[in-house]
């Protein structure tokens, strides 16, 4: 007990040490998401346990190590930090057994001194504190030092020596959390003296003498209190309880500091301590009595099983918000609620656990615990994934510090904006101002170098090319970065180049690296040099590509002794990813049969390489363009077959994927039953069953479907797409699905027609009716996707115009070609009338608007109305002109529409198109 808060009051003394800057050794960096996942989550678990919550910041250190593997300083940081957390819960052994094989380090010794205490190893505590020199410990380490030394002291019945070792504590505590801080050195002293020491018998019955001498008066209470303490040192705590028990009744001030004691005694995770401990607070005890029964409360709610944290929480912060309610002294207030924010995070009641700790800071804006309620908001915030909030409550908490924790806490909240920009890149930008606000704050040019490369990760992200380039102009002054994060950021910017179709700017601004930076280390010459490749085949320059990839299999085939040790690991990977671009060089120049004798030595050489798995899926997929079809499906089978059973498995599924689709493409080609279409079906089934958590699962399914459907097996294509239906009901997928059995019940309907002549039109309309119902319903379903809304549309009105007149139902030719039109017209008033709707729609629904106006055009033809016709067709050529300067926003069948308004002559005065309603 005496140990098991005190790693809370210091917890924000783990520093931030700085993420390493990666080395470039392969073709790229490491992901750059990992450094912000890294550090924020390092720093929530410091926040975290700075404010108490215990298991969360383990759960957060150990979500942190393995990340950290590669990194033995970070990883131990993290360890320590376990460790720590393993201090609060008691769990001695379990802090040694993380502590002991980390290189002796100051942060590590002080820890494993207090850790040997609680596990009662007296001397090796004694052997380990001597192995430190307070010089060397960081000023956050040095409070720890002195706790540890009290502690020892306290064991050792030096009490004196104790006292000023915790004394020594406090005026080394320092920081934002002083106050709470002082609170804790004090309640451990206290909570210390209850299990360290060794009372000899003469002390015991020296304090029961002077018990007795003054019982009923306040005197003899004191000596009570000693006796307890004494005798629960000497493991009697019934002794301890039955001596409080019989004391008479006492002035307030005795009463609460018996209650208490009796509480930890009792200890604090079980019913009948936490009884004693509220009645400390309801008494409205001392606020430094109230100040540790409260910090003992949340400790039994940290303790408490994961049956029981529940009602636990729930109980003791029902309790302490009674309180709140009877107007407790106001010096209490802020722990009451500090405590209450803590309990209900521990028991992942996040909501309450913010309310709690807004209450503190709007009840008490000038609270010196203001910043551990912030810490706590921003925990809260961050369980929720709601990194935007997180990211402003650090930035409140940063106002509040200052020196090297306010950089690392205003690096961070930049942190919170990068990943929360995976849901809403608009952050990407406010990220990037955080990091321009953080930079020039951090402590050495590795760490501004590291965070100037998130800068510019996130600019690239919004599209700002002028102001990445500024951000690494402005990182070239004073405070400079180091010359390696540069280097990496002209990389993010060459990437970005090429992918955004800026072939020649990437290229120039390679060759002006290399040429600027003649001494680049292997893995940064690999990485531009590959750039550099990949540009040459997007600019169709094949030689300079191929030649590229041979000096990038020479440099790694011949690394020095010197390079990297990740560097030369990777030798094979490196070898084998150059044979395949020098393979894709050669196969762009049509160079086919040179290609193919090069996928065969890649695939000798290196078969069970990344790159050779993928060199199946190159290959196919330049046969496929070149409408190789047979060849491209056995060579993405090949793939299936080689990977399927290995760690590769992705490119298995890509390759079984890909010759089903070549498979389907080859069964429509060769009629309705070949077999083709059955190995399709099989693949695309086999797909399905073998690779369930593939992202394209739903598209093999829908797949299959649609072969059905082009093979006129209705009944099986129905039954696949039922089935999608019912599993996909809040996908997006499930409005394809619901649009493509539309078009299988359409197609069975004319099909059905076809077979059975036109014996009963009434059956063939009732057929067709099924698929209008549903084009209907889909078209009018709002919040759906605006262009399978035009395609749902269009098909809505090409089937009504497939019915036939039927006399039974009264439908003749006139209205039904009536109420085509109006839904031809529909679609396009709906979509293209209204700029917002039209700015929203894609190719794809462009396409399908201007189907709906080609067929409305045609229907007008049919009847001999050409100027209406005319009129439609020149809707398509007055949209044109009007986005002549945004070709991305033009309608196509621009050429059609040009020649038939022409061939339909010129109009004295253009008559409205929009179908008149004729039927009365």
């Amino acid at each position: 007990m005496a140990l098991s808060l005190l790693v809370t009051a210091f917890a924000a003394g783990l520093s931030a040490q700085t993420t390493p800057t990666p080395l470039l050794d392969t073709n790229a960096p490491p992901s750059s998401s990992v450094q912000p996942n890294i550090r924020a989550t390092l720093a929530s678990a410091d926040e975290a346990l700075a404010s108490g919550l215990t298991s969360l910041a383990a759960s957060f250190y150990t979500e942190a190590a393995t990340l950290a593997t590669d990194d033995p300083q970070l990883y131990e940081r993290t360890q320590i930090g376990l460790a720590s957390c393993m201090l609060v819960k008691n769990e001695f052994r379990r802090a040694l057994d993380i502590l002991t094989p980390l290189v002796d380090s100051p942060a590590k010794l002080v820890r494993l001194t207090i850790a040997q205490v609680g596990e009662n190893e007296l001397l090796a505590a004694a052997s380990t504190l001597n192995k430190i020199t307070p010089i060397e410990l960081s000023p956050a380490d040095l409070p720890w030092y002195h706790i540890a030394r009290g502690l020892i002291a306290l064991a050792d019945n030096k009490i004196t020596t104790a006292q000023g070792a915790f004394d020594q504590a406090i005026t080394e505590s320092a920081g934002e959390s002083r106050e709470l801080q002082q609170q804790h050195i004090r309640m451990l002293d206290y909570l210390a003296r209850l299990k360290l020491g060794n009372p000899s018998d003469s002390l015991v019955a020296e304090l029961r003498q002077a018990t007795s001498s003054h019982q009923g008066d306040i005197l003899g209470a004191q000596y009570a209190r000693e006796l307890a303490i004494a005798l629960s040192q000497r493991g009697d705590d019934a002794g301890a309880l039955n001596e409080l028990r019989k004391l008479p009744p006492l002035p307030p001030d005795e009463r609460d500091a018996c209650t208490l004691l009796m509480g930890i005694i009792l200890k604090p995770e079980t019913p009948a301590g936490r009884t004693e401990l509220l009645k400390v607070v309801k008494n409205k005890a001392k606020p430094d009595l109230q100040n540790i029964a409260l910090q003992c409360l949340a400790l039994s709610v940290e303790r408490a099983s994961p049956a029981d944290l529940s009602t636990i929480s729930e109980t003791i912060y029902d309790e302490l918000t009674k309180q709140i309610t009877l107007s407790p002294d106001p010096r209490t207030l802020d722990t009451i609620n500090l405590i209450r924010a803590k309990i209900a995070f521990e028991a992942k009641s996040y909501d309450k656990a913010e309310l709690a700790a807004s209450d503190l800071l709007e009840k008490s804006p000038q609270s010196k615990l203001r910043s551990d309620a912030l810490r706590i908001l921003s925990a809260a915030a961050w369980q929720k994934k709601s990194y935007r909030r997180a990211a402003d409550y650090l930035n409140q908490l940063k106002s509040l510090i200052s020196g090297p924790l306010q950089a690392r806490i205003s690096l961070v909240a930049a942190d919170c904006l990068y990943l929360a920009a995976k849901d809403s890149p608009s952050n990407y930008a406010a990220a990037a101002t955080a990091y321009a606000v953080a930079q020039p704050l951090l402590a050495t040019p590795a760490e501004r170098g590291n965070t100037l490369f998130l800068r510019v990760e996130c600019e690239l992200k919004t599209n700002n090319l002028a102001g990445a380039e500024k951000a690494i102009a402005e990182s070239q002054l004073t405070p400079a970065v180091d010359h390696d994060s540069l280097l990496r950021c002209e990389w993010l910017i060459i990437v970005w180049l090429r992918t955004h179709g800026k072939v020649e700017e990437g290229l120039a601004r390679v060759e002006k690296i290399m040429h600027n930076n003649p001494h680049l280390s292997e893995g940064f010459r690999i990485s531009f040099l590959w750039q550099k490749a990949l540009l040459s085949l997007d600019s169709r320059n094949y030689d300079a590509a191929s030649e590229i990839a041979q000096e990038i299999a020479t440099i790694a085939k011949y690394l020095p002794p010197t390079a990297p040790a990740r560097l030369r690991d990777k030798i094979p990977t490196l070898l084998s990813k150059a044979a395949l671009l020098k393979a894709r060089a050669v196969l762009s120049a049509g160079e086919t049969t040179n290609a193919k004798s090069d996928f065969k030595l890649l695939r000798e050489q290196y078969p069970d390489e990344e790159a050779t798995a993928a060199s199946y899926i190159v290959e196919g997929r330049y046969q496929a363009s070149q409408g190789r079809n047979g060849e491209a499906q056995k060579t993405f089978r090949s793939a299936y077959e080689r990977y399927k059973n290995s760690a590769l498995s992705e490119y298995a599924a890509n390759g079984l994927f890909e010759s089903a689709q070549q498979s389907a493409l080859l069964a429509r080609a060769g009629g309705e039953q070949n077999e083709y279409g059955k190995q399709a079906i099989q693949d695309f089934q086999t797909f399905t069953k073998d690779f369930p958590r593939n992202a394209l699962v739903t598209q093999a399914r829908l797949n299959q479907a649609d072969l059905f459907r082009s093979l006129n097996q209705f009944s099986d294509a129905l039954q696949v797409y039922d089935e999608l239906i019912r599993n996909l009901p809040d996908s997006p997928d499930r409005w394809r699905a619901e649009l493509s059995r539309a078009d299988c019940l359409f197609a069975n309907a004319t099909s059905a027609a076809e077979a059975n002549g036109n014996s009963s039109v009434t059956a063939r309309n009732s057929r067709v009716k099924l698929a209008i119902d549903t084009y209907s319903r889909l078209y009018s379903l709002p919040d759906k996707p605006l262009d399978m809304k035009a395609e749902a549309g269009y098909k809505w009105g090409r089937s009504i115009a497939e019915l036939k007149p039927d006399q039974e139902t009264g439908r003749t030719e006139a209205n039904i070609r009536l109420e085509s039109e109006k839904v031809f017209w529909s679609v396009y008033n709906q979509l293209l009338q209204d700029p917002k709707t039209a700015e929203a729609l894609g190719y794809n629904g462009r396409y399908w608007v201007v189907r709906s106006l080609f067929d409305l055009a045609k229907q007008y033809e049919k009847e001999g109305r050409s100027q209406e016709a005319r009129n439609a067709y020149k809707l398509i050529l007055d949209n044109n002109r009007a986005y002549h300067l945004k070709p991305e926003r033009s309608l196509p069948g621009q050429n059609w529409a040009h020649y038939r308004f022409s061939q339909l002559g010129s109009p004295a005065i253009p008559p409205a198109i929009a179908p008149a309603d004729t039927s009365s």
